[in-house]
Order: structure tokens, then sequence, then C-alpha cells
């Protein structure tokens, strides 16, 4: 009977050693989610400190380069080596917060896209530089129908797999303003360009799905990026119209808003990772800041234009000379945003399914943090 009794209060004694290492087994869980939670959060607030240094940098750099690009003969060199050196502490930040995030330095940059090229490159569809759109679209064996395309993509998701797991893309920021200067140049109306964007979208819609199901490599993907964002960055800079394109239906060739929730879906779509989400919530505030800066200035203006004296051409003039300078800042701003969220933070995947999924409208960076912000606070 004693055996019995110590055979009962031994196995009462495992059982209780059993629950309390089973609660220390849990607390050691929890704790090591807690770590980890802390580490992550520690690792966003390492990265957001050169990411915002490389928005504001980016966006010097930009300016002075396409200051450069207009200069005159003789202050172009002195312009050009100013910018040279706004660009290369664009690079430092942005591949400091590459570091950080765990991605390392950007490799090599690869050859500069077809469409962007200078010198004597031929471009992948020379008509292009004509501003035959309709022939590029023709040459390139694309789809007609850009719907079917992007329903296909559609399906593939915005996550990245295999090699494109990287953050950022592979070309340095440097290249990137390059490429965006180089295709200042090209020559080609609202209706080309919408032409040309409708084909290069189906081709991109297509190399997604094959990247995706490695029938075609990472870079070829990053390839037609470069050409599209190249091509709207310069165009953006430097045309007119391209603000009125950003408020069309570019199927029906009208202005026209977007449904409610257009940009959350595209958001959802693009598929943000819990490291991103953070960063991309910091340079939506960063660019909303500025934009409203910029606002500001132009309320200044406004009010100085009407008190201005009617008979005082000189100083309408200078208001006018102002309110340009600050349509350029916006730009340039604009344009220097989305070049650094490519260059730091989005996987390739994820930047296609933006440009895919905003058809039949330009796809609008800014509406996408905007609305993903409201949804993820």
């Amino acid at each position: 009977m004693p055996q019995g009794r110590d055979g009962a209060g031994g196995g009462r004694k495992r059982e209780l050693a059993s629950a309390m290492i089973a609660r220390l087994e849990d607390e050691l869980r929890k704790m090591q989610r807690r770590l980890e939670e802390e580490a992550a959060l520690n690792l966003v607030a390492r990265a957001r400190i050169p990411l915002l240094g490389a928005f504001a940098e980016c966006r010097v750099a930009l300016g002075q380069r396409l200051a450069a690009e207009e200069a005159p003969e003789g202050q172009r060199a002195a312009a050009m080596a100013e910018a040279l050196e706004s660009m290369q502490r664009a690079d430092e930040l942005v591949g400091a917060v590459r570091r950080t995030l765990g991605s390392g330095e950007a490799p090599p940059p690869p050859a500069p896209p077809p469409a962007a090229r200078g010198g004597g490159d031929e471009p992948a569809c020379p008509a292009l530089a004509a501003g035959d759109a309709t022939a590029c679209t023709n040459s390139s064996g694309a789809s007609s129908s850009t719907a079917t395309t992007v329903a296909l993509a559609a399906g593939a998701g915005g996550g990245a797999s295999g090699a494109a797991q990287q953050l950022g893309m592979g070309a340095s920021l440097s290249r990137m303003i390059e490429i965006v200067i180089e295709a200042t140049r090209l020559e080609l109306d609202m209706d080309g360009f919408i032409a040309w964007w409708r084909a290069r979208l189906s081709k991109l819609a297509v190399v997604l799905v094959q990247v995706q199901s490695g029938i075609s490599t990472p870079e070829s993907l990053e390839e037609s990026l470069y050409e599209m964002s190249a091509a709207f960055g310069g165009l953006f800079l430097v045309r007119p119209w391209f603000a009125e394109l950003m408020t069309l239906n570019m199927d029906k060739r009208a202005p026209e808003r977007q449904p409610p929730g257009w940009w959350g879906r595209v958001a959802r779509a693009m598929e943000p990772t819990e490291r991103q989400v953070p960063l991309l919530h910091a340079s939506f505030s960063w660019v909303r800041s500025a934009n409203i800066a910029l606002r500001g200035e132009c309320d200044q203006i406004a009010r100085r234009a009407v008190d201005a004296e009617a008979h005082d051409p000189e100083g309408h003039a200078a208001l006018l000379f102002g309110l340009e300078r600050l349509q350029r800042v916006y730009r340039v701003t604009v344009v220097a945003h989305k070049m650094v969220v490519m260059a730091a933070l989005l996987q390739p995947p994820q930047l296609a399914m933006l440009y895919i999924q905003a058809w039949p409208y330009m796809p609008m960076l800014v509406g996408v943090l905007e609305d993903m912000a409201a949804e993820t606070g």
C-alpha cells in the first residue's frame, strides 16, 4: 500500500512538472515572439532614417540632373558635376536602407532599357523614337486585348518568388535617374503614349506570369518595368498633357474618377509584407508633407496675385514664374518619390501588379499608399 501511494504521488509530481515545463515553454515562445516583434520594429526604425534621407536627396538630385540637361553648353559640366554628387549620396542612402533590411547593396545595374537608351543604340522598337506607338504595338507581339492579359496576370499575385525576393529593383537609383532623363526626349503625344502603354502593359502581364512560372528570368520583368517606369517618369516631368492623362479612363479616353476603394484593391493585389508596410507608410507621409508644403507656397502666390497691382506686369511675371517653379518641383517630387520606392522597397512583381491592376487608369502610387494607410493604419 505505501508503494502504491508513492507511485500515485510520483505520478502527480510528474504531472505538475510537465505542466510547469509546458507553461515555461509557452512563456518562452511568447518572449521569443516579443523579441522578434521588437527586432522587426527596430529594423524598420533603423531603415526609416536613411529612407527619408533618400527621398529628400533624390528630389534634389533629380532636380539638378534635369536642370543640367537643360543648361546652356557652357554651364552644363558644372551642373552635371553637382547633380552627380547628389546622385551618389542618394545611392548611398538607398544602399543603407537595403543593407538594413537585409537585402544588401544594389547589384551592378543592368543595361539600360531599350526605350531609354541614348547614343547610337537602337531602341527595342525604332518607331517609338518617332512617336509611332501603333508600330510598337504591332512589333511587340503583345496581345491586342489588354483586358485578357491583365486578367491572366491578376492570378499571379504580387508577392515575389524565387530569385525575385529582393527588395527594390536591380539598378541603382542614379541609373534610374539617368533613364528617366533620357525618356524626357521621347516624342509622344497623349494618344501615342496611351497606345504605347497599352502594348507594354500587355507584354508586362505575360512576362509576369512567365516569371512566376519559371519560364522567364526576373531580369526580363525588370527590363519591362524600367522601360515603362522611365517613360512614365520622363514624360510626367516635361509633358503638360501628362497631368490630364492621370485623370482619364484610358479605355474610354475620357475623364473619370476611379471607383471607391480602387487603389485599396490594387494595394491588396500587390501583397505588401509586414516589413514593407510601415516603410511604405513613412514614404506616404513624406510625399504628403512635401505636397502640403508646396500647396502652401501656391496659396501664398495666389494671395499675392490677388493683391498685385493690375498695372504691374513685372510683378505678374514674377508670380507666374513662381507658379511654374512650384509645378516643376511638384513633378520632380512625385517622380523622385516613386524612384526611391522602386529602388528600396518594392519587389519587381509588386510594381508590375501596380501597373497591371491600375488599368484602365494610370498607376498612382500615392493613391495606393493613401488607401493602404487608411486600411492598415
